[in-house]
């Protein structure tokens, strides 16, 4: 048992590091399954956090508070996988990677100042037809056709959008963009019947058919997340600034935000192959930047949250995550101190709470306070 607990505990500090290999993390969580280390597991991390004490100068009374933010004394008796051993885990990396303790002295600012809150984007595209027409979404009722498009428009109770272009056989071949703004997402489904969810402040340029056509070709700004139907004889290629992505029926994400600049590509089935060089495997990330490909295993928790609208940061620098905040909200930011943008975060936040709760969340973990001011957000120094 002794040898085992010993490699229990470097499995757990290089999860926390986030340095562990694959095998690694599953034969940590197969420690995790098995409840009969579920009292070295606890002890381990009750650990880990007291280390910290000293490095981050905790008073005893600071560092009960942590750990009861991650087990309360009633939990702590109980199995770690009820109380979610993901978000022990997460609470006390957020320590060790130096975010700081989770609870903090507030002061007498408020971590989030606002008069007027602002709610979470919502369900909107803008549609340009193929001779510059612009069309509003939202302003179509459901089961209506837009315009000459092709396009109808379906609204389920819960006030999702989903766009469904029709691909008539007898229509005439024209490129339609369907465009989302920031705080926008939409659903589409392409006259092929493979499925299109879109990000905020993204577009894709589509054909009204693809009847005739050898490829199925889209182009893509931004980020989307693919589900293609399969056809062998048609192969599905998604066209970025960066490169070209080659499918013949899988699942897929692709992000291409101009702050990236380049491209990520994760592969969730199937497979796919970009620049007709590299071909990726179910779990793998591609990164491309400036034709440079390098193929990693994903985070797939991570690469494809909003696809289940949820944030999920993992020790990701502050400006990465308000970038991505800003994009949903629809707001711009501005930094008191430029030091403060490099602060490690991780975490799991629904992006459908209001903009202030999402900044509460951030606040308490990365010493940081917030001031929303109409369409702008100030992020300050704790």
């Amino acid at each position: 048992m002794a040898i085992h607990t010993t490699r229990l505990k470097e499995l757990l500090q290089l999860h926390l590091s986030a340095r562990a290999s694959q095998l690694d993390e599953l034969e940590l969580w197969d420690f995790v399954d098995d409840p009969s280390y579920e009292k070295e597991i606890n002890e381990l991390l009750e650990g880990f956090m007291r280390e910290q004490e000293d490095q981050y100068q905790l008073t005893s009374q600071q560092s009960t508070q942590v750990l009861d933010r991650i087990f309360s004394a009633d939990e702590r008796k109980l199995s770690l996988k009820k109380i979610g051993f993901r978000l022990a885990i997460a609470a006390v990396l957020t320590v060790i990677v130096g975010l700081g303790i989770l609870i903090y002295s507030r002061g007498a600012a408020p971590s989030v100042e606002f008069t007027q809150d602002i709610a979470a984007g919502k369900s909107g595209a803008t549609l340009t037809l193929a001779d510059g027409k612009k069309i509003y979404i939202n302003d179509i009722s459901s089961g209506k056709l837009v315009d000459s498009s092709g396009l109808k428009i379906i609204r389920s109770e819960s006030g999702e959008i989903v766009c469904q272009a029709t691909g008539r056989l007898d229509q005439k071949l024209v490129y339609n963009q369907l465009a989302t703004s920031n705080g926008e997402k939409i659903k589409v489904i392409l006259p092929d019947s493979s499925v299109v969810l879109m990000n905020a402040a993204s577009s894709i340029t589509y054909p009204s058919t693809f009847a005739g056509m050898k490829n199925r070709l889209i182009e893509l700004k931004g980020e989307a997340y693919f589900e293609v139907a399969k056809d062998k004889h048609h192969p599905f290629i998604v066209k970025t600034a960066h490169q070209e992505i080659e499918v013949l029926g899988t699942h897929f994400n692709v992000n291409d935000y101009e702050v990236l600049s380049g491209t990520k590509t994760t592969l969730l089935e199937g497979s796919v192959k970009i620049n007709n060089n590299y071909l990726l495997k179910p779990g793998e990330l591609a990164i491309n930047k400036s034709g440079s490909v390098k193929i990693v295993q994903a985070d797939l928790e991570s690469e494809v949250a909003w696809v289940k609208n949820e944030f999920y940061f993992r020790a990701e620098p502050l400006e990465n995550v308000m970038s991505t905040i800003a994009r949903w909200y629809n707001v711009e930011l501005t930094y008191q101190d430029e030091e403060i943008k490099k602060i490690p975060l991780i975490g799991r936040i629904s992006r459908t709470k209001s903009l202030a709760a999402v900044l509460e969340r951030l606040a308490e973990a990365g010493h940081i306070r917030f001031k929303i001011e109409d369409k702008k957000v100030t992020v300050l120094p704790n």
